[in-house]
C-alpha cells in the first residue's frame, strides 16, 4: 500500500480504522495463543469485554486451537460453542478440532456429554 493510499484510506472514515485495529487484535492474538500465553490473551479478552467489547467467531477459534494445543480440551469446547453461538451457526468447526474433542470425550466415556454440551 502507498502511502498515497493510506492517507486516502485513514480519511475515508473511523470504519476502516476499526477494522484495521480489529486485525491487528486478532493477529496478536493468535501470535500469543501460538506462543501458548493463553492466560495472558484471556486476561485481554477480558479487559476488552469490559470496555465493551465483544470477541467475534475468529477469537473463540483462536481460543479453541490454543486451548487444544495445550491439552485443554475442555475448554477448548466451550470455546467453540461460543463460536457457534455469536457465529449464528453459520460456522463449522474444523475437522481437526472436532476430531480432537470427540476423541477426548470417546475416551471419557462421556459422548452423552456431547448432547447436554451443544443443547442450547
Amino acid at each position: 500500500m502507498t502511502l498515497k493510499s493510506q492517507k486516502r484510506f485513514l480519511r475515508s472514515g473511523s470504519s476502516g480504522i476499526i477494522f484495521v485495529m480489529e486485525t491487528l487484535f486478532q493477529t496478536s492474538l493468535l501470535m500469543l495463543i501460538q506462543e501458548g500465553l493463553v492466560e495472558r490473551v484471556e486476561t485481554l479478552i477480558d479487559r476488552a469485554i469490559s470496555i465493551g467489547g465483544d470477541p467475534n467467531t475468529k477469537t473463540w477459534y483462536h481460543f479453541e486451537t490454543g486451548y487444544l494445543r495445550n491439552g485443554q480440551t475442555l475448554t477448548a469446547m466451550e470455546a467453540m460453542k461460543k463460536e457457534v453461538v455469536v457465529s449464528g451457526r453459520r460456522w463449522k468447526p474444523s475437522n481437526e478440532s472436532l476430531a480432537t474433542c470427540l476423541e477426548y470425550l470417546k475416551e471419557e466415556g462421556d459422548l452423552e456429554k456431547v448432547k447436554d454440551s451443544w443443547s442450547y
